[in-house]
């Protein structure tokens, strides 16, 4: 449609008589062709007074309120639609302000889609003995996921709810680009990773296949902020999270195939209800999911490669390759033993493949002459793993092994040269606390990496990744005091321990609290096998790292040591760790207030011990006053310093709240301290301010040995301004021959004139005194140019003002 006639979204006669954007792009006719986009980002001319943008989306261009396909907001010029279904679209703009939207654009065109289509098709001969082939393809950018098809027919022709034998078209879906496809009769091999059962696949037949790619949202999103956020000028608009993902599982599968839904590896997608499948069979998901074209149609004829038969078999020795180098390392010749292979876990065996073999015999004993034989395995491959129970045998232990090559007949006479290795571990890692750290009254937690994470890593970057290959079944903790003269600490430190305790080494959650938790920890070593309890460990995958909540939440403050040991799963102790160290502070910081009398001191806050959290918010003064807050660096201090100056006669409380602590989070206990202002203001304080011309004097009679001294006239008079708190005010000053008149006024009411004529001079005299109602006041002295006819002057003399 054209630009709307009127503006709309605000009530009659308030709506912004905004014009309608040009629009930049995409633009054109709905009857031509429009371009296909996959990234679209519509752009339009700015207006004046414009103060953000509204953007329309609909497919045939209805943008009534139930046929808009998305709206959104825009703060620039720009906007990155999100991801739509294919199809045309539709769209208009219009300019906003606080009262609503101006007149709507034209309409644009465009087209969401996804041009890019899937190449590099191939199929390939697996293994020999296998009956299916093995897809593969060229990735595809942006693709989260691919569907394979394949077909009896070149135009994949089939009806979407046929089920009985001889179906034209199966499919499945996978994050992989090489496949290895079977049928309902074979297994595929992929690991379960995208595994493909294709019910047509038969060897020796015909088959065409294509694959496309697709693009859809990572279910169980977070939260987002719908805030437009603009990245070069460009305005993006988030969705709000939507539950579903694609799904493949619920697609109806003809002729009695199900496609697996997406493997573990990569983006796993959720269950969710999906629409059935469309023409070309796929499946529309509970949510927005693109599609990129087909790839072109590739044919494939499968033939199964037969496996070699075995040939006359020979019975020279076999050689035993090298121990894997990532698992073992030599060490010089042990007397008796000869030269052996330090091996941090029972490393697979391999050894050289002879002509004619079908089988090979393995002996492992515990001495050179193989007559304490541990086991004996047979095996058709050329290498052997150890179960866990040999992975985790004793630590120290030397082991001789040699082969055998066999027939189906018998194996040979003569064995290969025996070769040996021993067995070692590695200590525990301990990861946190960081030597020295502090725990405050929050449970001390200890961390360090699993058993097998540091077997693994003892293994040499060359297997980094690779499964582990040993557990540990428990764990002995142990904490103690820490010498007290600060050096290393030794086993003898840990004979008697703060806390003794095997805990289960499984991968566990904390569970309900064990009764058996209750014990002493000082003195009795307990076994929690069940990983419930107060005394636990946790395994956090993400950090790769084993947590120990200690049951000892009462150790006082104090400096302490602590160790680890595993238990592999024969039950054997392997090495202890390093000493690690940590501080238990649970010892509260306290705070001393020096208040201030002086109307221009400040009150000092010390800590006991450097504090953070130390703000307006937590330091706060009673009655409330313009004021400074400075902490020092060391966080030991702060300073509040008063803006101007306390007001004088005033008590002032200052109050520490909640929220300042040590650096463990032991809270500072409320403090609470009062500090009153002195009453008596000097002519000199810099509470008084002073309008006119007033001079000093010395006076050995005067308050702080002097006092301010003015001549007013009526048209020039002069005044001295102080506020303070109290019940009453006493002025002091001077009076002799040629004092004048003064008034004296108590917020903004005059209460008393005072002539200061007196036949003879002197200072510290009292000229007025008045009684207030209890509370802060402003008080002002005014010279008022005027004098009795006796006196030889106006002046006036002031030497202090006090607060009663």
């Amino acid at each position: 449609p054209s630009a709307s006639p009127t503006p709309t979204g605000a009530p009659a006669g308030t709506r912004p008589a905004l014009p309608a954007p040009a629009l930049v792009g995409p633009t054109g006719p709905a009857d031509a062709p429009q371009p296909v986009l996959k990234d679209v980002v519509l752009a339009w001319a700015p207006v004046a007074g414009a103060t953000g943008y509204t953007v329309q989306v609909s497919q045939d261009g209805d943008f009534s309120d139930d046929a808009v396909t998305y709206e959104g907001q825009s703060v620039s010029t720009r906007l990155a639609l999100p991801a739509l279904p294919s199809a045309a679209y539709r769209w208009r703009v219009a300019a906003t302000q606080a009262a609503g939207h101006g007149f709507w654009s034209t309409s644009g065109a465009f087209t969401e889609g996804w041009r890019d289509r899937v190449s590099g098709l191939r199929t390939s001969a697996g293994p020999a003995g296998d009956e299916f082939p093995t897809f593969a393809w060229t990735p595809i950018a942006s693709a989260s996921e691919y569907e394979l098809q394949v077909s009896s027919t070149p135009t994949f022709d089939h009806d979407p709810t046929q089920t009985q034998a001889g179906f034209g078209t199966t499919a499945c879906f996978t994050v992989r680009t090489r496949v290895t496809g079977a049928n309902e009769q074979g297994e595929a091999k992929n690991d379960g990773a995208g595994d493909c059962d294709f019910t047509n696949l038969a060897p020796g037949a015909q088959r065409y296949w294509r694959v496309r790619a697709l693009d859809h949202l990572v279910d169980d999103a977070g939260e987002v902020d719908t805030t437009p956020v603009v990245r070069d000028g460009v305005t993006y608009q988030p969705l709000a999270p939507k539950s579903g993902e694609l799904d493949t599982g619920t697609c109806p599968q003809p002729g009695g195939a199900t496609a697996s839904a997406s493997p573990s590896v990569g983006p796993t997608p959720s269950a969710s209800p999906s629409a059935a499948a469309d023409a070309s069979f796929s499946c529309d998901a509970a949510h927005t999911v693109q599609r990129s074209a087909w790839s072109d149609v590739q044919t494939v004829t499968w033939t199964p490669t037969a496996a070699a038969s075995p040939t006359a078999a020979t019975y020279a020795p076999v050689a035993v390759k090298p121990l894997a180098p990532e698992a073992c390392t030599a060490r010089p010749a042990v007397p008796g033993e000869g030269a052996l292979a330090d091996c941090t876990d029972f490393p697979t065996l391999d050894w050289d493949a002879r002509d004619g073999a079908t089988g090979y015999r393995l002996y492992i004993a515990l001495d050179d002459a193989f007559t304490n034989v541990q086991q004996i395995v047979e095996t058709p491959a050329t290498e052997w793993t150890p179960t866990a129970a040999w992975r985790d045998t004793t630590a120290s232990q030397t082991y001789y092994y040699a082969v055998q090559a066999c027939t189906a007949v018998r194996c040979g006479a003569v064995t290969s040269t025996p070769d040996s290795l021993r067995k070692k571990n590695p200590r525990t890692e301990l990861t946190a606390p960081a030597a020295g750290a502090a725990f405050g009254p929050t449970d001390v937690q200890l961390r360090w990496k699993p058993f097998s994470t540091t077997q693994r890593a003892a293994l040499g970057a060359r297997v980094a990744g690779t499964p582990a290959t040993g557990e540990a079944y428990a764990y002995r903790v142990q904490v103690a005091d820490a010498p007290a003269d600060g050096r290393p600490a030794t086993d003898a430190d840990f004979q008697a321990p703060v806390e003794d305790v095997t805990v289960d080494g499984a991968l566990c959650r904390p569970g309900p609290v064990d009764p058996a938790a209750t014990v002493d920890p000082r003195t009795t070593t307990r076994a929690v096998q069940s990983c419930t309890g107060a005394g636990l460990v946790a395994h956090d995958p993400a950090r790769d790292e084993v947590t120990y909540t200690s049951a000892t939440t009462s150790y006082p403050t104090g400096s302490y040591v602590w160790r680890v040991q595993a238990l592999d799963a024969s039950g054997h102790k392997l090495p202890w760790s390093k000493v690690g160290s940590f501080v238990r502070d649970v010892t509260p910081p306290t705070a001393t207030v020096t208040g201030t009398k002086a109307a221009d001191g400040r009150v000092v806050v010390r800590f006991s011990e450097p504090v953070t959290g130390v703000s307006p918010s937590t330091v706060r003064l009673s009655p409330a006053t313009a004021s400074t807050l400075a902490v020092s660096a060391d966080g030991r201090s702060a300073t509040v310093s008063p803006a101007r100056t306390w007001v004088p006669g005033q008590t002032y409380v200052l109050s520490l709240g909640a929220g300042i602590a040590d650096a463990v989070g032991n809270p500072l206990a409320p403090v609470s301290a009062s500090s009153r202002i002195a009453g008596l203001v000097d002519d000199g304080s810099a509470a008084l301010s002073y309008v006119g011309s007033w001079g000093f004097r010395s006076s050995s009679n005067a308050v702080g040995g002097g006092f301010r001294t003015s001549t007013p006239t009526m048209r020039a008079q002069t005044a001295a301004t102080v506020t303070l708190a109290g019940k009453g005010v006493l002025l002091t000053g001077c009076a002799g021959p040629s004092g004048g008149l003064l008034d004296l006024y108590v917020d903004g009411t005059k209460r008393a004139r005072v002539d200061t004529y007196r036949a003879y001079s002197g200072c510290g005299v009292r000229l007025a005194r008045i009684a207030l109602a209890d509370g802060q006041h402003r008080v002002q002295v005014r010279g008022v140019g005027l004098k009795r006819a006796a006196s030889r002057s106006t002046s006036v003399q002031l030497d202090a003002v006090t607060a009663l």
